[in-house]
């Protein structure tokens, strides 16, 4: 068996775990050496990332939950924050694993520093009125859940929008392609970029929050000057940037307060007061969360 044939069988099985239609036809399973290392890689690998990531749909509504007192941030700036890998609330994304996740050590070295410092990541679900992403990232429900319409966010090899795959599918995968290319044919295959993948590939215990991503990629610090930093709730000091939504082509649709949301009633007038005063002519819907049950 050749080597692309065991690619073809396995990526095909991958693309349909995913729920995908199958491997794009577009897609070259070509491979090169690297000559000093003595391993084969796949030519368009990054194309396969972006094909296994891609947002298909971009039509739908995109969900951030945060706080109150940040939403008021957002609308008078105008801008939304992307942070840091070193200021998200799972470990791991700053770890260095393998394609299994296993953590491999648990010293961050000068390389690994320096990277994280140059990601920047916003979050976002395709889950509105989740009881969970109140818990978690909406203030414990007295916060607010931002729709967002992400139909014409710029994409290119400094920022990327994609869907998180939960690891332990693609991760068995690629481990086993790797595998069979030493069993069967004994040469050594490595999938090179993974380190990149990475961002948007997090453990199964965190598969319930749907996460879809918008990472900034600034490896040549064109970025920089807009780098400010911030000790969050973790006691954690890392960096992160506050892009302008209108730079971004990013419009708010809606915005959904939350279940245990303080003077609802009057904080929703003056909301709606302050739209119409500072954003004129733009359609906003204010809305109430209908869980009934949490307190």
């Amino acid at each position: 068996m050749q080597m692309q044939d065991i690619l073809r069988r396995e990526l095909i099985t991958l693309f349909e775990s995913l729920g995908l239609p199958g491997m794009p036809d577009t897609l070259s399973l070509e491979v090169k050496l690297d000559v000093q290392s003595e391993t084969f890689f796949l030519k368009e690998e990054q194309k396969l990332f972006d094909e296994l990531i891609r947002v298909r749909d971009r039509t739908g509504t995109f969900y951030h939950y945060t706080s109150f007192p940040a939403l008021i941030e957002i609308l008078k700036s105008r801008k939304i924050r992307f942070s840091s890998p070193a200021g998200l609330n799972d470990i791991t994304e700053i770890s260095s694993r393998n394609m299994n996740h296993e953590e491999l050590d648990t010293v961050l070295d000068e390389a690994r520093l320096k990277t994280i410092t140059k990601r920047f990541i916003f979050s976002l679900t395709d889950r509105r009125d989740s009881l969970n992403q109140w818990r978690l990232y909406g203030a414990d429900g007295k916060g607010v859940c931002l729709g967002l319409d992400l139909r014409n966010l710029p994409e290119n090899k400094n920022m990327q929008f994609g869907r998180i795959l939960y690891n332990e599918t693609i991760s068995s995968v690629l481990e086993r392609i790797k595998f069979r290319i030493m069993d069967e044919l004994e040469k050594n295959f490595s999938f090179r970029y993974y380190p990149r993948w990475g961002y948007f590939i997090k453990d199964n215990d965190y598969a319930e929050e749907s996460e879809y991503r918008v990472v900034c990629f600034d490896d040549n610090e064109e970025l920089l000057h807009r780098t400010d930093w911030r000790v969050n709730n973790y006691g954690v000091f890392y960096p992160y940037m506050d892009l302008n939504m209108g730079d971004l082509n990013i419009n708010i649709e809606s915005i959904l307060f939350g279940p245990k949301m303080m003077e609802k009633s009057l904080n929703r007038g003056m909301v709606a007061g302050y739209l119409k005063r500072y954003y004129p002519g733009t359609e906003i819907r204010i809305e109430t969360s209908t869980i009934r049950s949490y307190r």
